[in-house]
């Protein structure tokens, strides 16, 4: 018998008596994670938890230096977690504190 071999580009496929072999493992898709576990995800998690519990007219107070990354990027990852949700959260910092509180879609900041 003659054995064909071809490959692709960076060896992606390799076949064999026209039987194609794949390059990485597999497995079935019930193994699969579903969803994506960030690197902001325990302090996302942390401030979701807190605002679930807030009582109205309060805002949680998190120190700039306590967070994991710059305040741009964890008020980003706390949107995106957020808008998935359906929740209304605002925020606003100063030099020294991340400031997040509940609002309703309707109220209006000032600033």
């Amino acid at each position: 018998m003659l054995a064909f071999i071809a490959e692709r580009k960076g060896g992606a496929i390799v076949r064999t008596n026209g039987k194609s072999r794949a390059t990485f493992k597999t497995t079935d898709m019930a193994n699969v994670p579903t969803g994506r576990k960030g690197k902001h995800h325990d302090v996302v998690s942390a401030i979701l938890e807190d605002l679930e519990g807030l009582d109205e007219g309060n805002a949680l107070k998190i120190r700039v230096a306590e967070l994991p990354d710059t305040v741009v990027k964890v008020r980003s990852a706390l949107n995106r977690a957020t808008r998935k949700r359906g929740n209304d959260v605002r925020t606003a910092t100063d030099d020294d504190c991340l400031y997040i509180w509940n609002g309703p879609p309707d109220q209006k900041v000032r600033g």
